[in-house]
């Protein structure tokens, strides 16, 4: 069971779930799990971190919003290929800098106006 995830002193269980994370990267088998799990982690720490105070303590994973959890995807994607590649840009992976307009797109709602 992954352990729930700590953000501005607030306990939140995972936002994607294991199933979910593989559907995404279009993996069926059990091999990847560990890599998977750990990537899924990472992206819900990032886009966390990037909605800072916009992040409600409440959510889970069926509860938080379409666009919250599909920003955590595009973020895991990337995450996970990037770390299957020595050389991310000759595989036609996205750049970082279209990965986070993809992300601030998604989240612009969520996000406290003040913040920049």
């Amino acid at each position: 069971m992954t352990p729930p995830l700590e953000f501005y002193h607030v306990t939140l269980p995972p936002l994607v779930t294991l199933e979910v994370a593989k559907l995404e990267l279009r993996i069926t088998d059990t091999d990847h799990d560990a890599d998977v799990d750990l990537r899924r982690r990472q992206a819900t720490n990032i886009v966390l971190d990037y909605l800072q105070h916009g992040a409600d303590p409440t959510w889970t994973d069926t509860t938080v919003p379409d666009p919250v959890q599909q920003a955590i995807l595009v973020v895991l994607s990337h995450l996970y290929e990037r770390g299957q590649t020595m050389r991310p840009e000759a595989a036609g992976i996205a750049s970082d800098a279209d990965v986070w307009a993809a992300v601030a797109a998604l989240l612009r709602h969520f996000r406290d106006p003040g913040m920049v």
